[in-house]
């Protein structure tokens, strides 16, 4: 009998975790590449912007501070005070809820003609947590000029490809000049 339990509770959790396949997908005509995590940032900030995007520093953490005053950021010095940002580079922010609970996250970031993807994914969550685990924040990415399609106005699109949760889509335009 402790076999049969110890085989059933193995089984129990190879079915509570996500299958080694599984993750973000790549958008049709779109490829993958690397972008540079440059800084954190506020926390428990909550935001009707999941994603800023900006040719500049100074500009997303204005939006970022607008929202995130008092959490991390100083109305005097923004969210990012004394970070010397990446030259020939786009900044975006990412609000991540971080509300994983144990399940796998994964990522990415793509390109394709027109559009700068950044795709999220969160698996299937291995154990219960409580508003700690909840507990938000905004990641400070850059991407460098050389990876972006030569367009004017590039679109920067946020995908939530999680399975049990996904919100969809969120996206916005910037001018690339």
């Amino acid at each position: 009998m402790p076999r049969v339990a110890f085989i059933a509770l193995l089984l129990a959790a190879v079915c509570a975790c996500d299958d080694p396949w599984e993750g973000p997908t790549l958008p049709s005509g779109a490829h993958w590449i690397t972008v540079r995590a440059i800084a954190g940032g506020p926390q428990n900030c909550p935001t009707n912007e999941p994603l800023i995007a900006a040719t500049s520093l100074e500009k997303v953490d204005a939006r970022v501070l607008a929202t995130c005053a008092g959490r991390g950021c100083n109305a005097t010095v923004g969210c990012w005070p004394g970070l010397i940002p990446p030259r020939d580079s786009i900044f975006v922010a990412v609000y991540d809820p971080n509300g994983y609970c144990g399940a796998a996250s994964k990522g990415g970031w793509a390109v394709s003609s027109s559009t700068l993807y950044v795709i999220s994914w969160v698996g299937r969550a291995t154990g219960h947590c409580g508003e700690a685990g909840l507990a938000a924040g905004v990641g400070l990415y850059a991407v460098a000029r050389s990876d972006l399609p030569k367009v004017r106005g590039l679109i920067v699109e946020l995908q939530d490809q999680s399975p049990q949760h996904p919100t969809g889509v969120f996206d916005t335009e910037i001018n690339l000049g």
